[in-house]
């Protein structure tokens, strides 16, 4: 079923005697429960199936007529809902990063773009909660949902507006 994988699989043969032979599966592939019967044995199958988990991605640009990739922003991601549960997230920059723990969220490593895995089913919100350097926080709050169909969601360019210097 999309958005499911294989968990665990087994089934019980009920012998005629009464005896029962347990068989288990390893994958979705199965395998063969020898030796039953048709008409003397009775086979009862259970399968277990987990729901996998999510990713979002996004990429922090400034607003110039050709968008560059901006360092430094902070979000939190809320959600699933109803709850109110808040995941912070700092851009990681490169393996070399003096925090590695920036890196345990934040998947991708290129300076202003974001990969965040491991999501729930459940509704969301991405808000940045700092912005880059010599630029102003986008007010707006992104709103995504992770379910069977949307494994794997795109916010795209999320764009902040540079904060003007005073005149000389």
């Amino acid at each position: 079923k999309p958005g499911f994988t294989f968990a665990s699989g087994s089934c019980v043969v009920t012998h005629l005697n009464g005896t029962t032979t347990t068989f288990t599966f390893a994958s979705a592939a199965g395998g063969n429960v020898t030796p039953v019967i048709p008409g003397d044995q009775k086979v009862d199958c259970t399968f277990t199936n987990r729901k996998l988990t999510g990713s979002v991605e996004w990429q922090k640009v400034d607003d110039s007529g050709t968008p560059q990739a901006l360092a430094g922003s902070e979000w939190k991601i809320v959600g699933p809902a109803p709850s109110t549960t808040a995941l912070a997230v700092v851009d990681c920059i490169g393996p070399n990063q003096p925090s590695d723990a920036a890196c345990n969220t934040d998947t991708d490593q290129r300076a202003g773009y974001f990969k965040v895995e491991s999501l729930h089913w459940g509704s969301y919100q991405l808000i940045e909660t700092k912005a880059p350097a010599g630029h102003y926080p986008n007010p707006n709050a992104f709103a995504f949902t992770i379910d069977a169909e949307h494994l794997r969601v795109e916010v795209g360019s999320i764009s902040n507006s540079r904060i003007a210097g005073p005149p000389l």
